[in-house]
């Protein structure tokens, strides 16, 4: 992982993990799936809806239920994403679901 103090990252990195993790929460799936959708052009509703189907944020699952999202933005976002979801719910207890 590279991760780099927040000082040293564009400002837009904020939004942009923002935009990400409010995607993949309003679709309830992984926004690289969203990606390849759009791409595609089987569905183009999120270019249209304000989203950002960019890789690199996913949905929360506990119990079969989206309850959030994490976005990141540069590094391997999802990879990132999962990392920090899966620190979280394993200290708590509560493994999300696969």
């Amino acid at each position: 992982m590279n991760l780099m103090p927040w000082k040293e990252r564009a400002a837009n990195s904020i939004d942009t993990a923002l935009l990400k993790a409010k995607s993949a929460l309003r679709w309830r799936r992984p926004t690289s799936e969203m990606n390849k959708i759009v791409r595609s052009g089987q569905n183009l509703a999120p270019t249209f809806m304000h989203d950002f189907p960019q890789p690199g944020a996913l949905p929360i699952v506990v119990d079969g239920e989206v309850i959030g999202s994490m976005g990141v933005s540069g590094a391997d976002g999802e990879k990132c994403a999962q990392a920090a979801i899966d620190a979280v719910f394993k200290k708590q207890g509560t493994p999300p679901a696969p």
